[in-house]
Order: structure tokens, then sequence, then C-alpha cells
């Protein structure tokens, strides 16, 4: 046959879903890598640029790191006890590319070719390949899994990494084979050593798969009587599938992910015990991702409430609408699909916090229960009226979520949260436009930092700028983002008022009365509860603070607002740190930090009675501060109650070994 005759015979019907999806991905990826090239922010939350810099941190120490070490490195690598993996996948791409957040945002773009590909073959084994590709254009498009790839945090890759689980088990059921059970076993392993949400989303789904494939996929499916139970049991275990595949896979996976995890133990523990407790509700939020616009109870069905507001109205309906047929006409893949979904929604919803951001890696399966059910509708011209509204919406909310585009009322049409001055009611509402910035905030940052870097006050270990987050363009990430990658080793330490995040946190005393520099913004927005309180602290300081700080400078931002710099002229005096603690009208949960500045200034004022109380206070917030416990036990021998000072030393000695502290507790132990 001649090559031109072999062309014409290739089976082009087949062919056309394939090529639809490598156009796809190449758009996406197109796409992306505009934006990020065009965009000028960091990110819109803290926690991208933490990421980031502990990237940055960890690569510039590789060289010198040896064997015996290299764990601690890796640990401190990762953030907040999380495997480094998803920062360690992205180094390359900062290797090539240079130290910026868009180099490490390449790894999306790899996660994104996984997640397209696994949602198309999900699809193609449940209904064919149309459908799986219609199924991955509703993942390319839907705005939280686009939001989330301009974020440098592994919650995106979480997304890619449920799709892929869910392929592989899909494909285990098909085929059955030991090799099948080592990919879906390992894909696991690697989900999880992502990030440990994975394991949250997918927990139900495979543990149901395992156990179908594992007991009843193969007769006999169940024993013919209570005597036969054991027998038709060790007849489940002995098979192959199991001995050779789960058995040794599983081993190989819980290995890895102990090793990492041991160490972490009891702070993931504790981590997802607070993500479950009433306080998170109440007080946990991300700049991004939070729908408090909403008003709806933060339940169990408020996502369920609030997916118009994330996805479109559309996407939802067609989301609803497949639910309900897969409910009444399903097949055994169909049964998966919606385990998958129930499963994570449960785990999800009653476990994880109020933000579609954890919430995304369950878009993928969303997105394949969307659309498949439209393999049912044999009447022609009502499939393609359903297609082209699926496709319109699509495409317009890609297009309006990218780059916004002003059709606002087709976006209120289908439920982005427009205002009626043409605006989003917040930044931080996913279905919303998050164009480029035009505002040259790298020169503003650069400005900030190279004026107090040319300080002459600004000296090594004694240079801690404070930044106001809520309020402010700028934040304490975002300063250390460009200190270290353009002054990197200055005697700069940024700092910030933070929101709360896994538990209450009280309002940082230490860091706003002990900062060299304070940057601030004019009020602007919703602000939190620290940034209301510090705000009304500044705009009405107390005559001892205004006569500690002066105005070094004043940066012009956009929409007439003004950027704040403040340098502290005289060191804290205890009437000082007392004036502003009454100046703050906040509750007592949030002052408790006021008794770490009091207790050392009550000491140094003589007044060691109430210095002893500042410092059991401050202890009953942190137990584990062998620095507060040296404060201590110097108060105790001021007051002549040497045993407890020594108690206080030894407890120096048992909290902070070999530093300085325990030296001087040592020292002062032995003497005695």
């Amino acid at each position: 046959m001649r090559p031109l005759q072999k062309f014409h015979s290739l089976p082009w019907s087949r062919l056309l879903p394939q090529i639809g999806l490598a156009l796809l991905i190449c758009s996406a990826l197109v796409v992306n890598f505009i934006w990020l090239q065009l965009d000028e922010r960091l990110g819109a939350t803290a926690d991208p640029k933490a990421y980031i810099l502990n990237t940055f941190a960890f690569m510039r120490r590789l060289k010198n790191i040896g064997l015996d070490n290299l764990v601690g490195n890796l640990q401190a690598l990762s953030f907040g006890g999380r495997p480094p993996l998803y920062q360690l996948l992205s180094m390359p791409f900062i290797m090539l590319f240079g130290y910026s957040m868009d180099a490490g945002l390449m790894i999306n773009m790899v996660f994104l070719v996984l997640l397209l590909i696994s949602v198309f073959k999900i699809g193609q084994i449940i209904r064919g390949a149309p459908m799986g590709l219609l199924a991955a254009f509703l993942a390319a498009v839907y705005p939280p899994l686009v939001r989330l790839s301009w974020e440098y945090r592994p919650h995106y890759a979480i997304a890619a990494c449920v799709a892929f689980s869910l392929w592989m088990a899909f494909l285990l059921v098909q085929k059955r084979t030991i090799k099948a059970v080592w990919r879906f076993v390992l894909s696991l392993g690697f989900g999880i050593l992502i990030h440990p949400l994975f394991a949250m989303m997918f927990f139900i789904p495979a543990a149901v798969c395992s156990l179908y494939v594992i007991f009843f996929q193969t007769g006999p499916g169940k024993p013919a009587n209570f005597t036969d139970i054991f027998p038709w049991l060790w007849k489940k275990i002995k098979d192959p599938l199991f001995l050779y595949g789960y058995f040794p896979a599983a081993l190989l996976t819980l290995g890895v992910i102990v090793g990492w995890y041991s160490s972490f133990g009891a702070s993931l523990l504790d981590s997802f015990q607070t993500l479950s407790s009433g306080e998170l509700a109440d007080y946990r939020g991300y700049d991004v991702f939070t729908f408090g616009f909403a008003n709806v109870s933060t339940g169990f069905f408020w996502h369920l409430q609030t997916m118009p507001y994330a996805i479109s109205n559309v996407f939802t309906a067609f989301f609803g609408i497949g639910v309900i047929i897969l409910l009444v006409k399903h097949r055994q893949s169909d049964l998966l699909l919606l385990i998958s979904f129930l499963g994570a929604y449960i785990y999800s919803a009653t476990s994880t916090t109020k933000t579609w951001m954890h919430f995304a890696g369950i878009l993928p399966i969303m997105a394949l229960i969307s659309v498949i059910w439209l393999s049912e509708i044999k009447n022609k011209i009502l499939n393609i009226v359903l297609l082209s509204v699926l496709l319109s919406a699509g495409l317009f909310s890609y297009y309006y979520v990218n780059f916004g585009g002003g059709m606002n009322k087709v976006a209120i049409a289908l439920s982005a949260p427009v205002a009626r001055r043409g605006d989003c009611l917040a930044i931080d509402m996913v279905f919303c436009p998050s164009p480029p910035d035009s505002y040259d905030w790298e020169k503003l940052h650069l400005l900030i930092l190279k004026r107090i870097k040319s300080d002459p006050d600004c000296r090594v270990n004694d240079c801690r700028v404070l930044v106001s987050i809520a309020n402010a363009p700028i934040a304490n990430n975002t300063l250390n983002y460009y200190q270290q990658t353009r002054f990197a080793g200055s005697p700069l330490a940024i700092a910030a008022m933070r929101g709360p995040a896994f538990k209450i946190t009280p309002f940082n005393f230490s860091v706003f009365l002990n900062s060299s520099f304070i940057v601030v913004a004019d009020k602007h927005g919703r602000a939190g509860i620290y940034d209301k309180a510090m705000g009304k602290l500044l705009d009405n300081p107390p005559a001892s603070f205004a006569l500690s700080h002066q105005l070094v400078e004043t940066f012009r931002l956009p929409h007439n607002r003004r950027l704040y710099l403040l340098k502290r002229t005289a060191p804290l005096t205890l009437s000082e740190a007392q004036d502003v603690v009454r100046s703050l009208d906040l509750d007592d949960k949030y002052k408790f930090g006021q008794y770490r500045v009091l207790a050392p200034l009550y000491a140094q004022a003589g007044q060691y009675e109430n210095a002893l109380e500042a410092y059991q206070r401050a202890l009953e917030y942190e137990p584990k501060s062998a620095e507060l416990y040296f404060g201590l036990a110097g108060v105790y021998e001021s007051l002549g109650r040497l045993d407890d000072a020594a108690g206080a030393y030894r407890k120096v000695i048992e909290l902070a070994p070999e530093t300085d502290l325990a030296g001087q507790a040592e020292s002062w132990l032995s003497a005695r």
C-alpha cells in the first residue's frame, strides 16, 4: 500500500479525540504560560511564597548538605510537616529558568498535563473517547482549578493525583492484573507524598476499589455459609493478585509514607484534629478561595450551596443532572465514579476548611459526572444544544477568569460575584477575573527594601520589619521573596501580624513592639481582627508609641492609596508597652501575647511579682519556650526562690539543649 493510501486509511474517527486532547493540552499550557509571564504579582496568599522561599533556601544549601543531615534539610524544605515532593519536583525548572515564582510554577504545567490525560482516559473507559475529551475540557476550564494553577502550592497537584489514581483504579477493575495493582497502589503513595490532603480525598474510593477487586470481583463473591468464612478469606488472600500485588506494593508504599510522617506524627494528628474543630469554621479562611459573602452555613452542605459561585450555574446544573441520572440509570463503572465523589465529598466536607482550594481535588470527578450522562441522550438536536451550552459556558468562564474582559452581565448570569459597579465583590472570589496587574509591584518592593537596607540603624540581627498583611497590598512573604532573590544575605528579617490559622493566635505584641520598621497601608477592603486593631493603633497611637516612631517615607499605591514606612527611634519601655496594650480593643484571648512582652520589662523595672505573674501567664500559651523559662528563672532568683529558679533552669536545658541559654543555665546550676 502506498504511503498516501495508508494516510487516508487511518481510523480518523478514533484519532480525532486524541488530536482534540493534544490541542486542549497545548492550548491550556500556552494560556497558562502567557498569563504567568504577564502577571506582575507573586500570588494572592502567603502560603505560595512560603513554599517557594523554602525551596529557594533549600537549593542554596544543597551544595553544602552532607548525607548525615540531608533528612533534616528536607524537613526544613517541607511546609508545616508536609512532604517536600512538590517542591523537589519543581527544582529542575528553577535550575533551568532561575529563582522566580514563575519558574517554580512550571511544575503545575506538568500536573496540568497529568490531570487532563487522566480525566480523558477515565471518560474513555466509561463512555468512550468523545466523553473523555469533553470531561477533560471541563477540568481545564473549571475556575477553581484555573486559579490553583497560578499558585505555588501542591493543591493543584492534588487534583491531578486524584484523577490519576482514579484512572489507575478503573484500569485495575478493568484488567485485574498484578501490574495494574502496583500502578494503583504506587499512585496512592505518590498522591499522599504530594500532600496529606490527598488521603482525605481518596481514602474511601481507594478502600472500596481494593475490597471489590480482592474479595468480590471474582467468584465466589461471598462464603456459602458461616463456617466457610475463613476458607473463603484464605482463598482470597492466596490469590497471586494479593500475594504479589497488593501485599508488597502496600508494604513499600506504607514504608515510604511512614518513613516521612513518623517524625511529624504528633503534629500531623494535631492538624487533622484542629481541621474538624469548631474554632476553625469561625476563624480560618484563605484570600483566594473563601466565600464569606455567601451568607450560608459552613457545615456539611456548604460546598454544595456555594458550588455555583465556584464553577458557575451551568456547570452546577450539568453536574446535578449527572448525579441524578447516574443514580437512576447506571453501570458498574458509574457506581465507582459516584462512590469516588461521595466518599471524597463526605470526608472533605466534614474535615477540611471552608475553602474551594481544599475541595478542588474532587473537581475532576465532578467533571466526569457532569458529561458522561450526555452519551445517554439519543436525540441529536438536544445533544448538540447541550454540548453547545456546555462548550460556550466553558470557553467564556475560562476567558473571564483568566483575563476578565468586561462582559460582566454574562458573568453574573453564570454566577460570578459581580457588583453593580462592574467589579467583583472582593478579590477572594473563585469565579472572578484575576487579570495580570499593570502596577509595578516589584519596583515598590525593591524601593522599600533598599530604603530599609540603606538605613544606618539596620544592623545584622537588629533589623526586623513588620508588615500589616491583610490591608497592605504587600505581605511579609512577598518582601522575603525579593529579599532572597535580590538581596540574598541582607540582615533584614521580615515579620507579619498574621491572621489566625489552625488555632486562635493572640495579637503578636512582641513582633509589633520590637520591630525596627513597620510597613502599613491605608485602610482598604475587608480587614481581619488583627489589622483592625493594628490600624486603630496606628491611626490613633498613644503618646508613648507616637514618640518612639517616626515616618520615614510614603509610597504611592494604585487607587489613591498610600503605603507608610515607620521607624522605631527609641527602645521599648514598660510604660509604652502598657499604653499599647490598653489602647487595643481586643478580646482577652487575642491579648495573650502581651505577657511575653511585659514580663521582661517588669523584671527590668524591678517589679518582680508582676514579672512572675506575666511569665507564668505567657507560659500558659507557650509551654515549651526555653526563653520564657530562662526569664522566669531569673525572676525566681531575684525573689530569692532559688529552688524554683533551679527547676526553671533545668527546664531550659530540657527544652533547648546545646544552646547558649542551656549553657548559661548549666553554669548557674554548677555554681550553685
